[in-house]
């Protein structure tokens, strides 16, 4: 089992805080049960009995009554025998009716440290934050980085190594399959999603206009979103579609994170503009397993991967596409601001020549940097050339 300690170092300083909830969410399958486990594993070593620690999973069918939230509450207090702390886990909570209400309440009696795992935005955001008032904090799971690929897979950095994860995508267990049982594996989990976080939760009924979308978006990764280009389509495949029911289906794919939405940054102005957006698959994997078009195919994989590898890192990411600052990403960290082209390589003069330009171009003192396939880092005109694979490998931009 991967040890997952970027995301264990930042969680353990809140082991012991009982006012702070933990929420750990992310899309499905990419190992938040398996840090619940690996931190309770950790408090076990420090000292902590099993009798003060409480986990319940509520995809397994023994826990299905508990998602009433008395039943719940009433099983949790029922565990507690004395005023020592409790470390209570609770793995897919949006499965526990009221959730928000019934972990805020065993919150506020002070002597229970919550954990609580979920796959859809609504345990991180419109609920939580009414209800818990600032008394949270969260951390997003993402599939595994190609830095933990290679060290679950135990090979080598490499082009061919970076093919197959770019091909396979970073769910953990996939790589517990030979190349059919991956195939297999990816269908049932995005098949999974949207039965158990779309079609459920929502109570979508023409679930082929919704495949139909997402199947769109796949083919689009990447590219900036029109709502327009949608409904066009659409047509054009005998289905009609008001902008309403697009817009609404494709925010279910940002809220079971199917995909990331990315909004357009103005550097002139330094502002972001709400109106414009992109979309990035969380896991390219679940994404090949529909993919239909090939055009750009592994320079969109290149972007979808670097994008995923910024948020791990905990950056706030943005694009820019205007024609006087034409920018893949904008990732800002605090004061920190650094522009970042993606290209395959550099060999072409054309191709250096436009990258450089579109950098040049910006007229600012923050940090530029190119990110391609190049065997070489080094420095040019004031702008960073890095090795994609040594940044994937936590080279620091």
């Amino acid at each position: 089992m991967l040890k997952r300690e970027y995301y264990l170092k930042q969680i353990r300083g809140f082991y012991n805080s009982k006012d702070l909830v933990k929420i750990i969410y992310g899309i499905r399958r990419s190992g938040k049960s398996v840090i619940l486990e690996q931190i309770i594993e950790e408090l076990k070593k420090d000292g902590v009995d099993e009798e003060h620690i409480i986990f319940i999973n509520f995809e397994e069918i023994e826990n299905i009554e508990l998602r009433d939230y008395l039943k719940f509450n009433d099983y949790v207090k029922s565990k507690v025998k004395d005023k020592k702390t409790y470390y209570l886990f609770v793995d897919e909570v949006q499965y526990l009716d009221k959730f928000e209400m019934v972990i805020n309440s065993l919150r506020v009696k002070n002597n229970f440290s919550i954990f609580i795992t979920g796959s859809n935005s609504s345990v991180t955001f419109k609920e939580v934050s009414s209800l818990l008032s600032g008394r949270y904090v969260s951390f997003k799971i993402t599939p595994l980085s190609y830095f933990e690929y290679l060290e679950i897979t135990k090979k080598k950095k490499s082009f061919d190594s970076f093919k197959e994860y770019i091909n396979y995508g970073g769910l953990p267990e996939v790589y517990s399959f030979d190349n059919n049982g991956k195939i297999r594996y990816l269908n049932d989990v995005l098949n999974s999603i949207i039965l158990k976080d779309v079609v459920e939760k929502y109570n979508v009924r023409d679930i082929s206009l919704f495949n139909l979308i997402l199947n769109y978006l796949i083919d689009t990764n990447g590219r900036e979103i029109s709502i327009n280009n949608i409904s066009n389509y659409l047509k054009s495949i005998k289905r009609n579609a008001g902008n309403d029911t697009i817009y609404k289906y494709i925010s279910y794919l940002y809220n079971c994170f199917i995909f990331s939405e990315v909004k357009k940054y103005d550097v002139h102005g330094k502002n972001i503009l709400k109106n414009s957006s992109k979309c990035y698959l969380t896991d390219l994997g679940l994404g090949n397993i529909r993919r239909s078009n090939n055009d750009s195919y592994f320079y969109i994989c290149m972007e979808t991967t670097i994008y995923n590898e910024l948020i791990r890192r905990n950056y706030e990411v943005y694009y820019s596409n205007d024609s006087s600052s034409e920018v893949d990403f904008i990732a800002k960290k605090d004061d920190e601001i650094i522009y970042i082209q993606v290209c395959k390589d550099l060999s072409d003069d054309e191709t250096r020549t436009r990258e450089l330009k579109s950098l040049n171009l910006i007229k600012d003192n923050y940090k530029k940097v190119i990110l391609t396939l190049d065997d070489n880092s080094y420095n040019t005109d004031g702008i960073v050339i890095i090795n994609l694979l040594d940044f994937l490998c936590n080279k620091e931009l």
